[in-house]
């Protein structure tokens, strides 16, 4: 009589292990599909709020004018289809390397076809903007810091005496030991160049640049 009780106790045993194993499991198999609908509904959510998202290629870190981007420059990030210019969407990695950089460029922007240079223009040509020509001024002429991509006015000291603007809001594209060179539109270039080599040009820092 007790070895059927205790046969009876051990098949209750049994039966609550196998229905408390098929409980977890239940729950386990409850719990992974909530956190499947709780995943869709944050996508459809997010889907509803920025509409679908595409890659993009992306500044890792601050690019500065005149920089020649590498693989190391880019990465990709997905940003919301609808805050996606076509130019940039249809960029790839590839694209980008060896292109320079001619506006600088913040951490995390998306890299706009509008601040490289053509393919294949490098250099100090690939930092001159459309319609201009690099003009080089002697340093020794300059007496305030002047940074790649300042905006400076040039002047210069007429027959009589009297001072001139010559170009204002020039882009400097390089600053050498001995020279910097600003971008002047193509046709005041010649009046800039006979006036640099001449030595009567005057620099000044424009605000804001």
């Amino acid at each position: 009589m007790r070895a059927r009780v205790g046969l009876g106790r051990l098949h209750t045993l049994a039966m609550r292990h196998r229905l408390g194993r098929r409980s977890l499991a239940i729950a386990l198999a409850v719990l992974a599909g909530w956190s499947v609908a709780v995943a869709q509904a944050q996508a459809h959510e997010t889907v509803e709020r920025w509409g679908r998202t595409v890659p993009v290629m992306v500044a890792v870190n601050d690019v500065p004018l005149g920089h020649v981007l590498s693989l190391d420059d880019v990465e990709v990030s997905p940003w919301p289809v609808g805050l996606v210019p076509a130019a940039i969407a249809e960029f790839d990695r590839d694209d980008l390397v060896g292109r320079t950089v001619t506006a600088a460029i913040a951490a995390g922007e998306p890299i706009h076809p509008v601040r490289l240079a053509p393919v294949g223009l490098g250099g100090l040509a690939a930092l001159l903007p459309p319609a201009t020509n690099g003009v080089a001024i002697d340093r020794s002429d300059v007496s305030i810091a002047v940074e790649v991509g300042n905006r400076v006015d040039l002047g210069t000291i007429s027959i009589d005496g009297d001072a001139r603007p010559l170009a204002t809001g020039l882009l400097v594209v390089a600053v050498g030991d001995q020279n910097l060179t600003v971008a002047v539109p193509t046709e005041r270039s010649a009046e800039v160049a006979l006036a640099a080599m001449r030595n009567e040009v005057t620099v000044s820092l424009r605000g804001g640049s």
